[in-house]
């Protein structure tokens, strides 16, 4: 129970192992004792005064004045015993605290006549207890206790614990006694040196020995079973101590002997050394011995293969290189050498075969000698000899050749054995070798297999193939060293059979049948001969198994057996050609040819996604790409198709299809507001290469852009009033036209920007009439002139714009007033040149004035009280009048690529003109024109049919008004389109 208390406190017994350590440093540097008592009580008998009514219990005195102070070993117990039986006399050691730990104990049975008195017990040598410094005399009974004890001051702390205790256990005491002085004390004295039991003054070993191998163990001994210790007093290079045992320590190899000297002492627990001693090593060389030879080997002179004939074992210890001494008698080759064998480090002596002449030969060398030595790089073996006797070859004998062999035709299957009977006295008949030729050699049907009794001739195909009538085959053996054949073997073969032969198939014959050829067709019939009038030949091919095709067994006819798509097992990856291997066989033998059946794919119709495919998209210029009407074909064949388009003759011209991939662009520049139309109706065909084709419905809309901007009838408008206009004064109607088609393109609102004024004096209405709209005279003087601008409106929000200039004149008359004195030219005399000069200004402002009014202006005071439908009617033929001077300048008839000439060609109403093209770079949705550039913009003659929507004047031109614009014009012989240039300037 209490070991178990020490082993369950992990943590304290730590901290106690490092202070039992600390204590056995102190006990090393502690005095080795001399013959001395410890304790008080000497002579115990003069403590006998009282004894402890305890049994079975430990004591421990651990006052200072009875602990031991040195090192050594307990001879003699003295103590006084007031009971006889069993004590047992013990060493205490701290461990920690009040825990301690048994020592040794000498055990003592106290006889009864012995009670009373005093006892001295001399402990034998090899019983004797090591104490240590610090350590605590103890006892223990297992009966009632029997040392008393008498009064003093001292010792104090005797601890007792009742309980069995035993050596190298540790045991908490917390019970103890003070000023007791108990009958008993020890006599110690020092340790005797310890010895060694078995050591030589010197030794032998030899310079092979590895590292760590070990040339001696020691025998520390200690008469009084002390912990002792081994080491060496000086350290040596080759040797080193390890457990008591001396060992190697570095590589002994020398060429020569050499001494060396190790210092081995033994010390015990108190520091006390054995005697010093030299225990002398004497290292030589071992000369190597090979301990295998001399024998004798046999050899025959046959062999013809690299042969070990020994294994060299040989004596040293350290590795050994062995070599090849001599050969005799001597050859100029080398028949024998020495090498390596497979195991490192392990040599042997090998025949080597030359093979440009015989190496061995019996009639020439009947016996080798062969001397070998081994060395360790010092010194070398005595010679070692191998006798190698040459045995004679005796030649293998065939025991049944010549001879003949019959064989059936039709019975004669692959894997028929003849055997080949030989004898050889010296050879192993597994180690010979067999050479077979045939006659005739061309399709000879035998191979050869070597046996235990000679060798097999064996068939190596069923004989029911074979038409050749009789074969020789020719045998050749060789034991190594002598060749004895050929010998014949004749074989016969009777009863062949006729093979069929096909009368009417090429060597490949290949047949084309089309899809969708009826079942049951016939595509081919076999015909075969055979000259075995009874044989009855039937039909068959490989594979066997096919979906689509059957050859009759009777007849040879090959007939469809299936309905078949080339295109459904085309484009999933089938096969559409098939090829067989065609039988004919009479049961006996069989002829074959080949034969390709292939399925010849028909052409079918391609098909549109739909019937009817609608398009909507904005006016754009030529070559741009519309909206994808998403029109798309299939073909069962996978070709390539063509897309083409047709929107009833003429009105093709203003579309395009590209015929890869379907996509309509515009054919040139479209422009809703010269009439080009809304909804066209198309027709969409597809083509495949084979010329078939299916059309579907195309509906085009193309709505109107917002692309002319409002221009008002003049660039500026001048007003003259005067700062006492009433409110609604009239002052002027402007007017603004734009040229859009659509009505909510060309709706104009009008303004007028007075943000400048700080006030909104005037007004403009829808009609583009200027009122007054508040009181001016307040915020505008004579003599001074207003500029405002005018603003127009459209539906899309595209703005023009003019300049309104208000201009108040001055005024000679002046009011009753007026405080300023009226200007008078007398006033300054030298104003007749200014006069000159305003005269002249003033004519050149009359001048400019007229024309403008001319060309501008109606009468200042005519007010313009058309209504909104009589002016858009106005403006709508202001437009054609611009488009006819359009038309008339690019249309003339002189012009090669005009439209007239274009026409006077009577192209039907169903031609397509603009033949589709492939545009691989898309051009974008883009309808601004650069002014800079008169080239660089392009339309072409598809808007002819646009002319149908305007009056009679152009019933055969096209007109393009579009600001500078450059057209693409179709030439219908050469199919190259020109481009002429329009400039906007010309339009108007």
């Amino acid at each position: 129970m209490n070991g178990k208390f020490i082993r369950e406190n992990s943590s304290l017994m730590v901290l106690l192992i490092y202070l039992c350590l600390f204590s056995q440093i102190v006990t090393v540097l502690t005095a080795v004792c001399g013959d001395s008592t410890i304790g008080v009580a000497d002579p115990p008998s003069s403590h006998n005064g009282n004894l402890n009514s305890n049994s079975n219990t430990a004591y421990v005195m651990t006052d200072a004045a009875v602990k031991f102070s040195c090192c050594g070993m307990i001879k003699t117990w003295k103590f006084y015993a007031r009971r006889s039986g069993t004590i047992k006399l013990q060493v205490w050691r701290t461990w920690f605290n009040t825990n301690f730990t048994l020592v040794g104990e000498n055990t003592f049975v106290v006889p009864v006549d012995a009670t009373n008195q005093e006892i001295h017990y001399e402990v034998a040598e090899e019983h004797r207890i090591q104490i240590k410094n610090n350590d605590y005399i103890g006892w223990h009974t297992s009966g009632n206790d029997m040392i008393p004890y008498g009064g003093g001051s001292t010792p104090d702390n005797t601890y007792y614990m009742s309980t069995s205790v035993s050596v190298d256990w540790t045991y908490p005491f917390t019970s103890y006694y003070d000023n007791r002085v108990y009958a008993i004390v020890a006599v110690v004295t020092a340790n005797k040196k310890p010895y060694f039991d078995n050591i030589p003054s010197q030794i032998h070993v030899f310079d092979h020995l590895a590292i760590n191998d070990v040339v001696w163990t020691l025998d520390p001994q200690d008469t009084e079973n002390d912990d002792i210790s081994v080491s060496l007093s000086q350290t040596n290079t080759y040797f080193k101590l390890s457990s008591n045992e001396i060992k190697v320590k570095s590589s002994l190899s020398t060429t020569n002997s050499f001494p060396t000297s190790l210092y081995p002492q033994i010390r015990d627990s108190c520091g006390v050394y054995s005697e010093t001693i030299t225990f002398r090593i004497i290292v030589e060389n071992e000369k190597p011995i090979i301990t295998s030879l001399p024998m004798s080997v046999e050899i025959s002179e046959n062999n013809k293969a690299e042969t070990l004939l020994h294994t060299i074992d040989a004596i040293d210890g350290e590795t050994l290189i062995c070599e090849l001494h001599s050969v005799l008698p001597f050859s100029n080759d080398t028949v024998f050498e020495v090498k390596e064998t497979a195991t490192p480090g392990e040599y042997g002596i090998y025949y080597v075969y030359i093979p440009r002449n015989r190496s061995l030969d019996y009639d020439s060398v009947v016996r080798y000698d062969v001397s070998v030595t081994c060395t360790d790089g010092r010194q070398p073996s005595d010679e070692g000899h191998l006798m190698v006797y040459v045995i004679k070859n005796i030649p293998p004998e065939f025991t049944d050749l010549p001879r003949e062999e019959i064989l059936p035709q039709q019975s004669t299957s692959s894997g028929f054995t003849i055997p080949i009977v030989v004898t050889d006295a010296d050879t192993a008949r597994t180690s010979l070798s067999y050479g077979i030729t045939c006659e005739p050699s061309a399709s000879c049907p035998f191979s050869r297999t070597t046996t235990s009794t000679g060798a097999d001739i064996k068939t190596n195909v069923d004989f029911s193939t074979i038409q050749v009538p009789a074969f020789d085959i020719h045998v050749t053996v060789n034991d190594g060293d002598t060749t004895v054949g050929s010998k014949v073997l004749s074989v016969y073969v009777e009863n062949i059979n006729d093979i069929p032969v096909f009368a009417n198939a090429e060597s490949d014959l290949k047949i084309g049948v089309e899809e969708n050829t009826a079942v049951g067709t016939l595509l081919y019939t076999y015909f075969t001969t055979d000259l075995d009038s009874v044989d009855v030949v039937t039909y068959s091919w490989t594979p066997t198994t096919n979906s689509y095709f059957d050859i009759d067994s009777a007849s040879g006819q090959i007939s469809t057996i299936a309905e078949f798509d080339y295109d459904n097992l085309f484009y999933v990856g089938f096969a559409t050609s098939f090829r067989f291997i065609v039988r004919a066989t009479d049961t006996k033998d069989t002829a074959t040819t080949t034969v390709t059946i292939s399925i010849v794919n028909v052409n079918d119709v391609p098909t549109l996604s739909n019937t009817h495919y609608v398009l909507n998209d904005t006016e754009n210029a030529g070559e741009t790409l519309l909206s994808s009407p998403n029109i798309d074909a299939s073909d069962p064949e996978n070709e390539t198709l063509r897309y083409t388009l047709d929107c009833n003759g003429y009105n093709t011209t203003y579309f395009e299809m590209d015929e890869s991939t379907g996509d309509v662009y515009f054919g040139g520049d479209f422009d809703s507001d010269i009439g080009h139309p809304p909804v066209t109706e198309c027709n969409v065909t597809v083509t495949d290469p084979g010329g078939l084709t299916d059309t579907a419905f195309l509906t085009i809309n193309i709505a109107d852009t917002n692309d002319f901007t409002p221009i008002f009838e003049r660039d500026y408008y001048n007003v003259f009033l005067f700062p006492t206009e009433d409110i609604g004064t009239i002052l002027i109607n402007v007017s603004a036209s734009d040229g859009d088609i659509t009505e909510t393109w060309n709706t104009i609102t009008y303004g007028l920007d007075q943000s400048g004024l700080g006030n909104s004096y005037f007004n403009i209405d829808e009609n583009g009439t200027i009122t007054v709209a508040m009181d001016i005279s307040a915020s505008f003087n004579y003599g001074q002139t207003v500029i405002l601008t005018l603003s127009a409106t459209d539906g899309g929000g595209l703005v023009g714009y003019s300049t309104l200039s208000l201009i108040f004149p001055e005024t000679t008359t002046t009011s009753s007033t007026t405080t300023e004195r009226p200007f008078k030219t007398e006033t300054y005399p030298d104003n007749g040149y200014w006069y000159l000069l305003a005269g002249i200004v003033l004519m050149m402002n009359a001048v400019l004035i007229t024309k403008l009014c001319i060309r501008y202006c109606r009468p200042c005071a005519e007010i313009d009280k058309r209504t909104e439908a009589q002016k858009r009617a106005d403006r709508i033929k202001a437009a054609q009048e611009r488009k006819a001077k359009v038309k008339s300048y690019f249309f003339s008839t002189d012009d090669p690529w005009s439209v007239n000439k274009y026409q006077s060609k009577n192209v039907s109403e169903k031609q397509d003109p603009a033949p589709a093209i492939n545009r691989k770079n898309k051009r974008s949705d883009d309808k601004s024109i650069n002014s800079s550039d008169q080239g660089s913009q392009g339309t072409t003659n598809a808007n002819r049919s646009s002319m149908d929507s305007f009056d009679s004047l152009s019933s055969s031109k096209n007109l393009f008004p579009y600001n500078q614009q450059s057209h693409h014009i179709f030439n219908p012989e050469t199919g190259r389109k020109n481009k002429r240039n329009v400039d906007q300037k010309s339009l108007w």
